[in-house]
C-alpha cells in the first residue's frame, strides 16, 4: 500500500465507488476540480490523501487549510479533515490510521497547532478519532421539518435580484470580530459557496443583524 495526494493519482476512477459507498457522494472529477480552483481551503494544498493498493484506491482522507481567528484576534491557519473512508473489504488493516498519520504530518509541516473534523458519537469512527487524540468541542443540534408549500410566484424584480454577498460578509464579520472559534469567511469563499451550492437570492433571508441561507434538502 502507498499513499499519494489527489494531484499525484494516476487515475481518479476509484474515487467514485469509494465515496458513493461511504457517503452516497456521486464523485464527478470535472466538477470537483472546478471546486478546487475556487475553494480557498483546497486550492493550495494536497486536497486528498489516498491509499492505493495494486492500482486501486482503497481509502482516503481529505485535508483543508482553514483560516481561523484566535482569542487575541490574530489570524491563524489550522488543519481541517473531511471524507475519511475505507473501501469495504479493506477495513481493520490500518488504512485509515496510515492516512490520518499522513494528514497529521502535513499539518505539522505547515506548523498548524491543531486540526478539526466533524463527526458524531453515533458513528463508529467517533471512537477511532478519540484514540487519535481528537476531543469533542462543539455539539451541533440537528433537526428538520419537511414543509410543503405551493411554489411562490415572483415578480420580474424579485427574479432579477442578486445575492448580496457584501451584506452577508459584513454581518458575519461584525458578529465574529471579537470572538474566537470561528472560521474566517471572505469574498472568495462566499463566491465558491454560491457556485458550489447554487445559492440564489430567493434562498436567503438577510436582516440588519443576521442572515439565513436555505437549501432544499431531505425532501
Amino acid at each position: 500500500m502507498k499513499i499519494v495526494s489527489y494531484r499525484d493519482l494516476e487515475s481518479k476512477d476509484g474515487l467514485l465507488p469509494l465515496l458513493d459507498n461511504a457517503f452516497n457522494w456521486v464523485f464527478n472529477q470535472h466538477e470537483f476540480e472546478n471546486i478546487i480552483k475556487i475553494d480557498p481551503r483546497l486550492k493550495h494544498g494536497p486536497i486528498v490523501f489516498c491509499a492505493v493498493e495494486n492500482g486501486r484506491i482503497i481509502g482516503l482522507v481529505g485535508v483543508m487549510d482553514l483560516v481561523t481567528r484566535t482569542v487575541e484576534s490574530k489570524v491563524e491557519y489550522v488543519g481541517g479533515l473531511y471524507g475519511v473512508a475505507t473501501l469495504p473489504g479493506h477495513t481493520r488493516r490500518g488504512v485509515s490510521t496510515a492516512l490520518m498519520s499522513t494528514a497529521h504530518r502535513y499539518f505539522k509541516e505547515k506548523d498548524y497547532r491543531f486540526s478539526l473534523l466533524a463527526t458524531s458519537p453515533a458513528l463508529i469512527a467517533h471512537e477511532f478519532y478519540r484514540k487519535l487524540g481528537y476531543m469533542d468541542l462543539i455539539e451541533y443540534p440537528s433537526a428538520y421539518k419537511v414543509v410543503k408549500v405551493k411554489k411562490p410566484r415572483y415578480s420580474r424584480k424579485e427574479k432579477a435580484a442578486k445575492l448580496d454577498l457584501d451584506r452577508i460578509l459584513k454581518i458575519y464579520n461584525e458578529f465574529s470580530k471579537d470572538k474566537t472559534g470561528f472560521v474566517i469567511r471572505d469574498k472568495p469563499y462566499l463566491r465558491m459557496l454560491k457556485k458550489v451550492e447554487k445559492i440564489t437570492s430567493k434562498q436567503c433571508m438577510i436582516l440588519d443583524r443576521g442572515y439565513a441561507i436555505f437549501r432544499e434538502d431531505k425532501s
